[in-house]
């Protein structure tokens, strides 16, 4: 049987472990608010990426003529790469 000692070194450790528990759970409260956040923040950039993305999928269907950058052409004689970057300041989400 165990003793009264070894009852209450058990007890301390259950106590800690609750109380360990318990900031985990906390913190990944917080991870879920946050990300929640989040997710609503980036909610109307992606709507209009999808109303944009819609239109001119509709715009294709229809035989209207396409915006020229949108149009097939037979010959390239130059390309141009844009690349979009931040150094983390004022960019709000961007990098995320």
């Amino acid at each position: 049987m165990a003793t009264a000692r070894e009852i209450q070194k058990r007890i301390k450790s259950v106590k800690n472990i609750a109380q360990i528990t318990r900031a985990l759970e906390a913190v990944s409260a917080s991870r879920v608010r946050k990300a929640q956040a989040r997710v609503l923040a980036s909610r109307a950039f992606s709507e209009k990426a999808w109303e944009i993305l819609l239109n001119v999928q509709n715009a294709s269907k229809s035989g209207t003529t396409l915006h020229p950058l949108l149009t097939e052409r037979e010959e390239i004689n130059t390309i141009m790469v844009v690349l979009i970057t931040s150094d983390r300041g004022l960019a709000g989400a961007f990098n995320a």
